[in-house]
């Protein structure tokens, strides 16, 4: 895949994106202070990784600074979104991979989706089962044995995490 680099919408002079997923400044003449013109070579931008593993980069016009995402920023010039969806997705789930190919418009719930099917990411606790000790009975979840017997989620958790004895005169733990 050949390199094509477009401008940034609203810095358009000043800073360029590519489909391979890098940004870059471009050549251009400043004035300084005293009247003077300067040039500014063309470089790579630098991306800065936050901690929830996403790139960013710095731009700059008029004095006024941004840290815009970077993947964003490709989705938004090289993606059409007819559908309007407010998120961009990493299909092969690297947050650092900001290639054109790579990347999707989605919402939220599909986002989350991907997150879960496609890449095996598990949000929250793992699902254990539950046995009711004065029954013998076994549920999916505690969330099902609470449903079962008219009972709080909450106290069923618990009596099984061992932060109660019973809940309601019942008692539970995680069947192994």
């Amino acid at each position: 895949m050949t390199e094509a680099w477009l401008p940034i919408p609203g810095y358009e002079g000043y800073y360029e994106a590519s489909n391979l997923g890098r940004i870059r400044s471009v050549d251009r003449y400043t004035e300084s202070r005293w009247g003077t013109p300067t040039f500014h070579k063309s470089q790579l931008m630098k991306c800065r990784v936050v901690s929830n593993g996403y790139q960013h980069v710095m731009l700059t016009k008029d004095g006024q600074k941004r840290e815009p995402l970077v993947h964003r920023i490709i989705a938004e010039i090289f993606l059409p979104n007819p559908e309007g969806k407010p998120q961009v997705n990493h299909k092969d789930g690297d947050k650092s991979n900001n290639q054109v190919s790579n990347l999707e418009w989605c919402t939220e719930s599909q986002n989350q989706l991907h997150s879960r099917r496609v890449l095996n990411n598990v949000c929250g606790l793992p699902r254990r089962k539950v046995e009711c000790l004065d029954t013998g009975e076994i549920f999916e979840t505690a969330h099902h044995a609470a449903r079962a017997y008219g009972l709080h989620p909450a106290g069923v958790y618990q009596v099984c995490e061992g932060r109660g004895h019973q809940t309601r005169g019942m008692h539970f733990k995680y069947a192994s």
